[in-house]
């Protein structure tokens, strides 16, 4: 029987964001880099030679699945190529196939909608596609690639992939900007690329295949990238201006591939990289002089540019490559410098911190890559599908996906909350950074970090496994709040009406609830919780995330706080 006599028990149900198909990337000439750990650590063996674009894709607990460079060169450099987690290429893309080499995003992989273990790669090409052409490609070609897809079954090959559909064409002339956003129903895609130049073309992928659903006008022609924030209801466009330096923030909606309210953001002169927040509350950009942000919730987006790292801080500085949100919540930001000391170029990865709170910071040189003679520099980090990274604590956990069975992990899972040197609170009652679990239960962290508080939860199940039997004496006099992580006020059929938390052994509650920007929209109290729950009704209150947050005595007046974050639906 386990005691839990020192330590507070809460269960609390909530949305599980942040996943790990992310946590390993490979790019640049042979670069990887693991983010398990909680940290980056490079490592070896990466078969990649990327100049700029790449992708890689990882299964939801973390494990690498394939990655490529997107496309290639026909009679000199990289071929392109699709490599398998054992870096094994599984398909020679010939330098005719795919996307283009120098494509700022030459590749995304998505899950194919409705068929579990196949995969998507999509490619672009890049506007120097008549580069090392021969006169025979020109002529099949001879307005470039543009958008093409492979299909990937993980199954074959021993588990590690093959191609089963390759270089299906898709649309052409289309160039440098592939960006995929998750549909509202969690299954579907949406494709957006360059459609020739007429504006952003938005393709929907779903079990029947890839079709055009429509094409949002851009006035100024093509553009070299577009990115999604993580709840997929916005994008923002770098335009195809070099150097005016204007981007273009829109909205998005992943129900109905509609794009809207089109406003220009200035980007303060010169040719720019940018990144959502992982709460999708703040743009971030840096120009080679300033690294700063928007706060698009704002009703006033233009007047909120704070910029808070200066670029003449650095010697040796030559420009910046890419900049992507990590497995970890931090925003990585490429750098190109001179290394006087070797006479070579180098790259350093950098960071910005904390990017979901009102006070982000910068961490310069988080690894370096030094180049070489033959091999120089390289300029891009992979492009995944923004939804990976969707969280809204002020430290970001990523236990991994929402479920887990036992059977398919082989009796055992560790969970890593990540941010090494926080403080932990484990509803097992541990307070390291990992535990390994083995049986089926519902387990919960919370971690306090240098941005403030994180938590995510778990649920391991052991369907057809041959697990011990549940403790068949359970301590009934811990206190128990079970809070839900959906609610549908006011439609109709009388089932999660209210939000409210399920209290055992709890003798006072406090429960305040407020919006994403932090206003407060319920707030309630009770020393009688089962005959007074604070409860909320949702009245006026529009479809989103909201947050929650309570202080609670146990029977023993002994005090509890926590938080989590919920989904209103109508």
């Amino acid at each position: 029987m386990k005691k839990y006599s020192a330590v507070i028990f809460i269960v609390i149900y909530s949305f599980c964001f942040g996943q790990k198909e992310a946590n390993v990337w490979h790019f640049g000439d042979n670069r990887t880099i693991d983010f398990t750990s909680g940290e980056p650590v490079e490592m070896s063996g990466s078969a990649i030679s990327a100049y700029e674009g790449c992708a890689s894709y990882c299964d939801s607990l973390g494990n690498l699945l394939f990655y490529t460079n997107g496309g290639g060169y026909e009679t000199f450099g990289p071929t392109g190529n699709i490599w398998n987690a054992a870096n094994e290429s599984i398909y020679d893309m010939q330098g005719i196939e795919g996307g283009g080499y120098s494509a700022m995003q030459s590749s995304v992989f998505i899950e194919a909608p409705g068929e579990p273990g196949k995969y998507y790669l999509f490619t672009m090409d890049d506007r120097e596609y008549y580069l090392d052409a021969s006169d025979s490609i020109m002529n099949a070609q001879p307005q470039g690639r543009g958008l093409r897809y492979f299909k990937i079954d993980q199954s074959l090959n021993g588990g590690l992939g093959e191609v089963i559909e390759a270089d299906q064409v898709v649309y052409s002339p289309s160039a440098e900007a592939v960006c995929a956003v998750k549909h509202a129903n969690g299954s579907d895609y949406w494709i957006l690329i360059n459609q020739d130049s007429s504006g952003i073309g938005i393709y929907r992928v779903t079990l029947a295949g890839v079709e055009l659903s429509s094409v949002y006008s851009i006035p100024e022609g093509s553009f070299y990238m577009i990115k999604a924030s993580p709840d997929g209801s916005k994008l923002f466009v770098l335009l195809d201006e070099f150097p005016a330096g204007t981007g273009v923030l829109l909205q998005f909606d992943p129900a109905t591939g509609t794009i809207s309210n089109r406003q220009e953001l200035d980007t303060y002169s010169g040719f720019f990289y940018f990144e959502f927040s992982p709460n999708s509350r703040y743009l971030y950009f840096a120009n080679g002089t300033t690294i700063g942000r928007y706060d698009v919730s704002s009703s006033n987006i233009s007047s909120t540019f704070t910029s808070f790292f200066d670029f003449s801080t650095i010697d040796n500085f030559s420009f910046i490559s890419q900049m992507q949100l990590g497995p970890d919540g931090k925003i990585y930001v490429l750098f190109v410098e001179y290394d006087s000391a070797i006479e070579l170029p180098v790259n350093t990865l950098n960071r910005i911190v904390c990017p979901n709170t009102a006070n982000p910071s910068f961490e310069y040189e988080v690894l370096t890559f030094n180049g070489s003679a033959s091999a120089g520099n390289f300029n891009g980090l992979p492009n995944f599908p923004a939804w990976i990274f969707e969280n809204y604590d002020s430290t970001y956990v990523a236990l991994g996906p929402d479920n887990v069975n036992l059977c398919d992990v082989g009796g055992s899972l560790q969970l890593n909350a990540g941010n090494p040197g926080a403080t932990y609170l484990w509803s097992t009652g541990s307070t390291e950074q990992s535990i390994t679990v083995d049986a089926p239960g519902t387990y919960f962290v919370t971690v306090t970090g240098s941005c403030g508080l994180g938590s995510d939860i778990i649920t391991i199940t052991s369907d057809g496994c041959n697990q011990p039997d549940p403790d068949p004496n359970p301590d009934n006099t811990l206190p128990v709040l079970i809070a839900p992580n959906v609610f549908t006020p006011e439609n109709g059929d009388n089932i999660n009406g209210n939000y409210f938390l399920t209290c055992q052994n709890i003798s006072y509650l406090k429960l305040i609830i407020t919006n994403r920007w932090g206003n407060i929209v319920f707030e309630g109290e009770s020393n009688d919780v089962y005959n007074n729950n604070p409860s909320w009704d949702g009245k006026n209150a529009v479809e989103g995330v909201y947050f929650y947050r309570y202080k609670a005595l146990d029977s023993n007046e002994q005090p509890l706080e926590g938080h989590g974050f919920l989904h209103l639906i109508r």
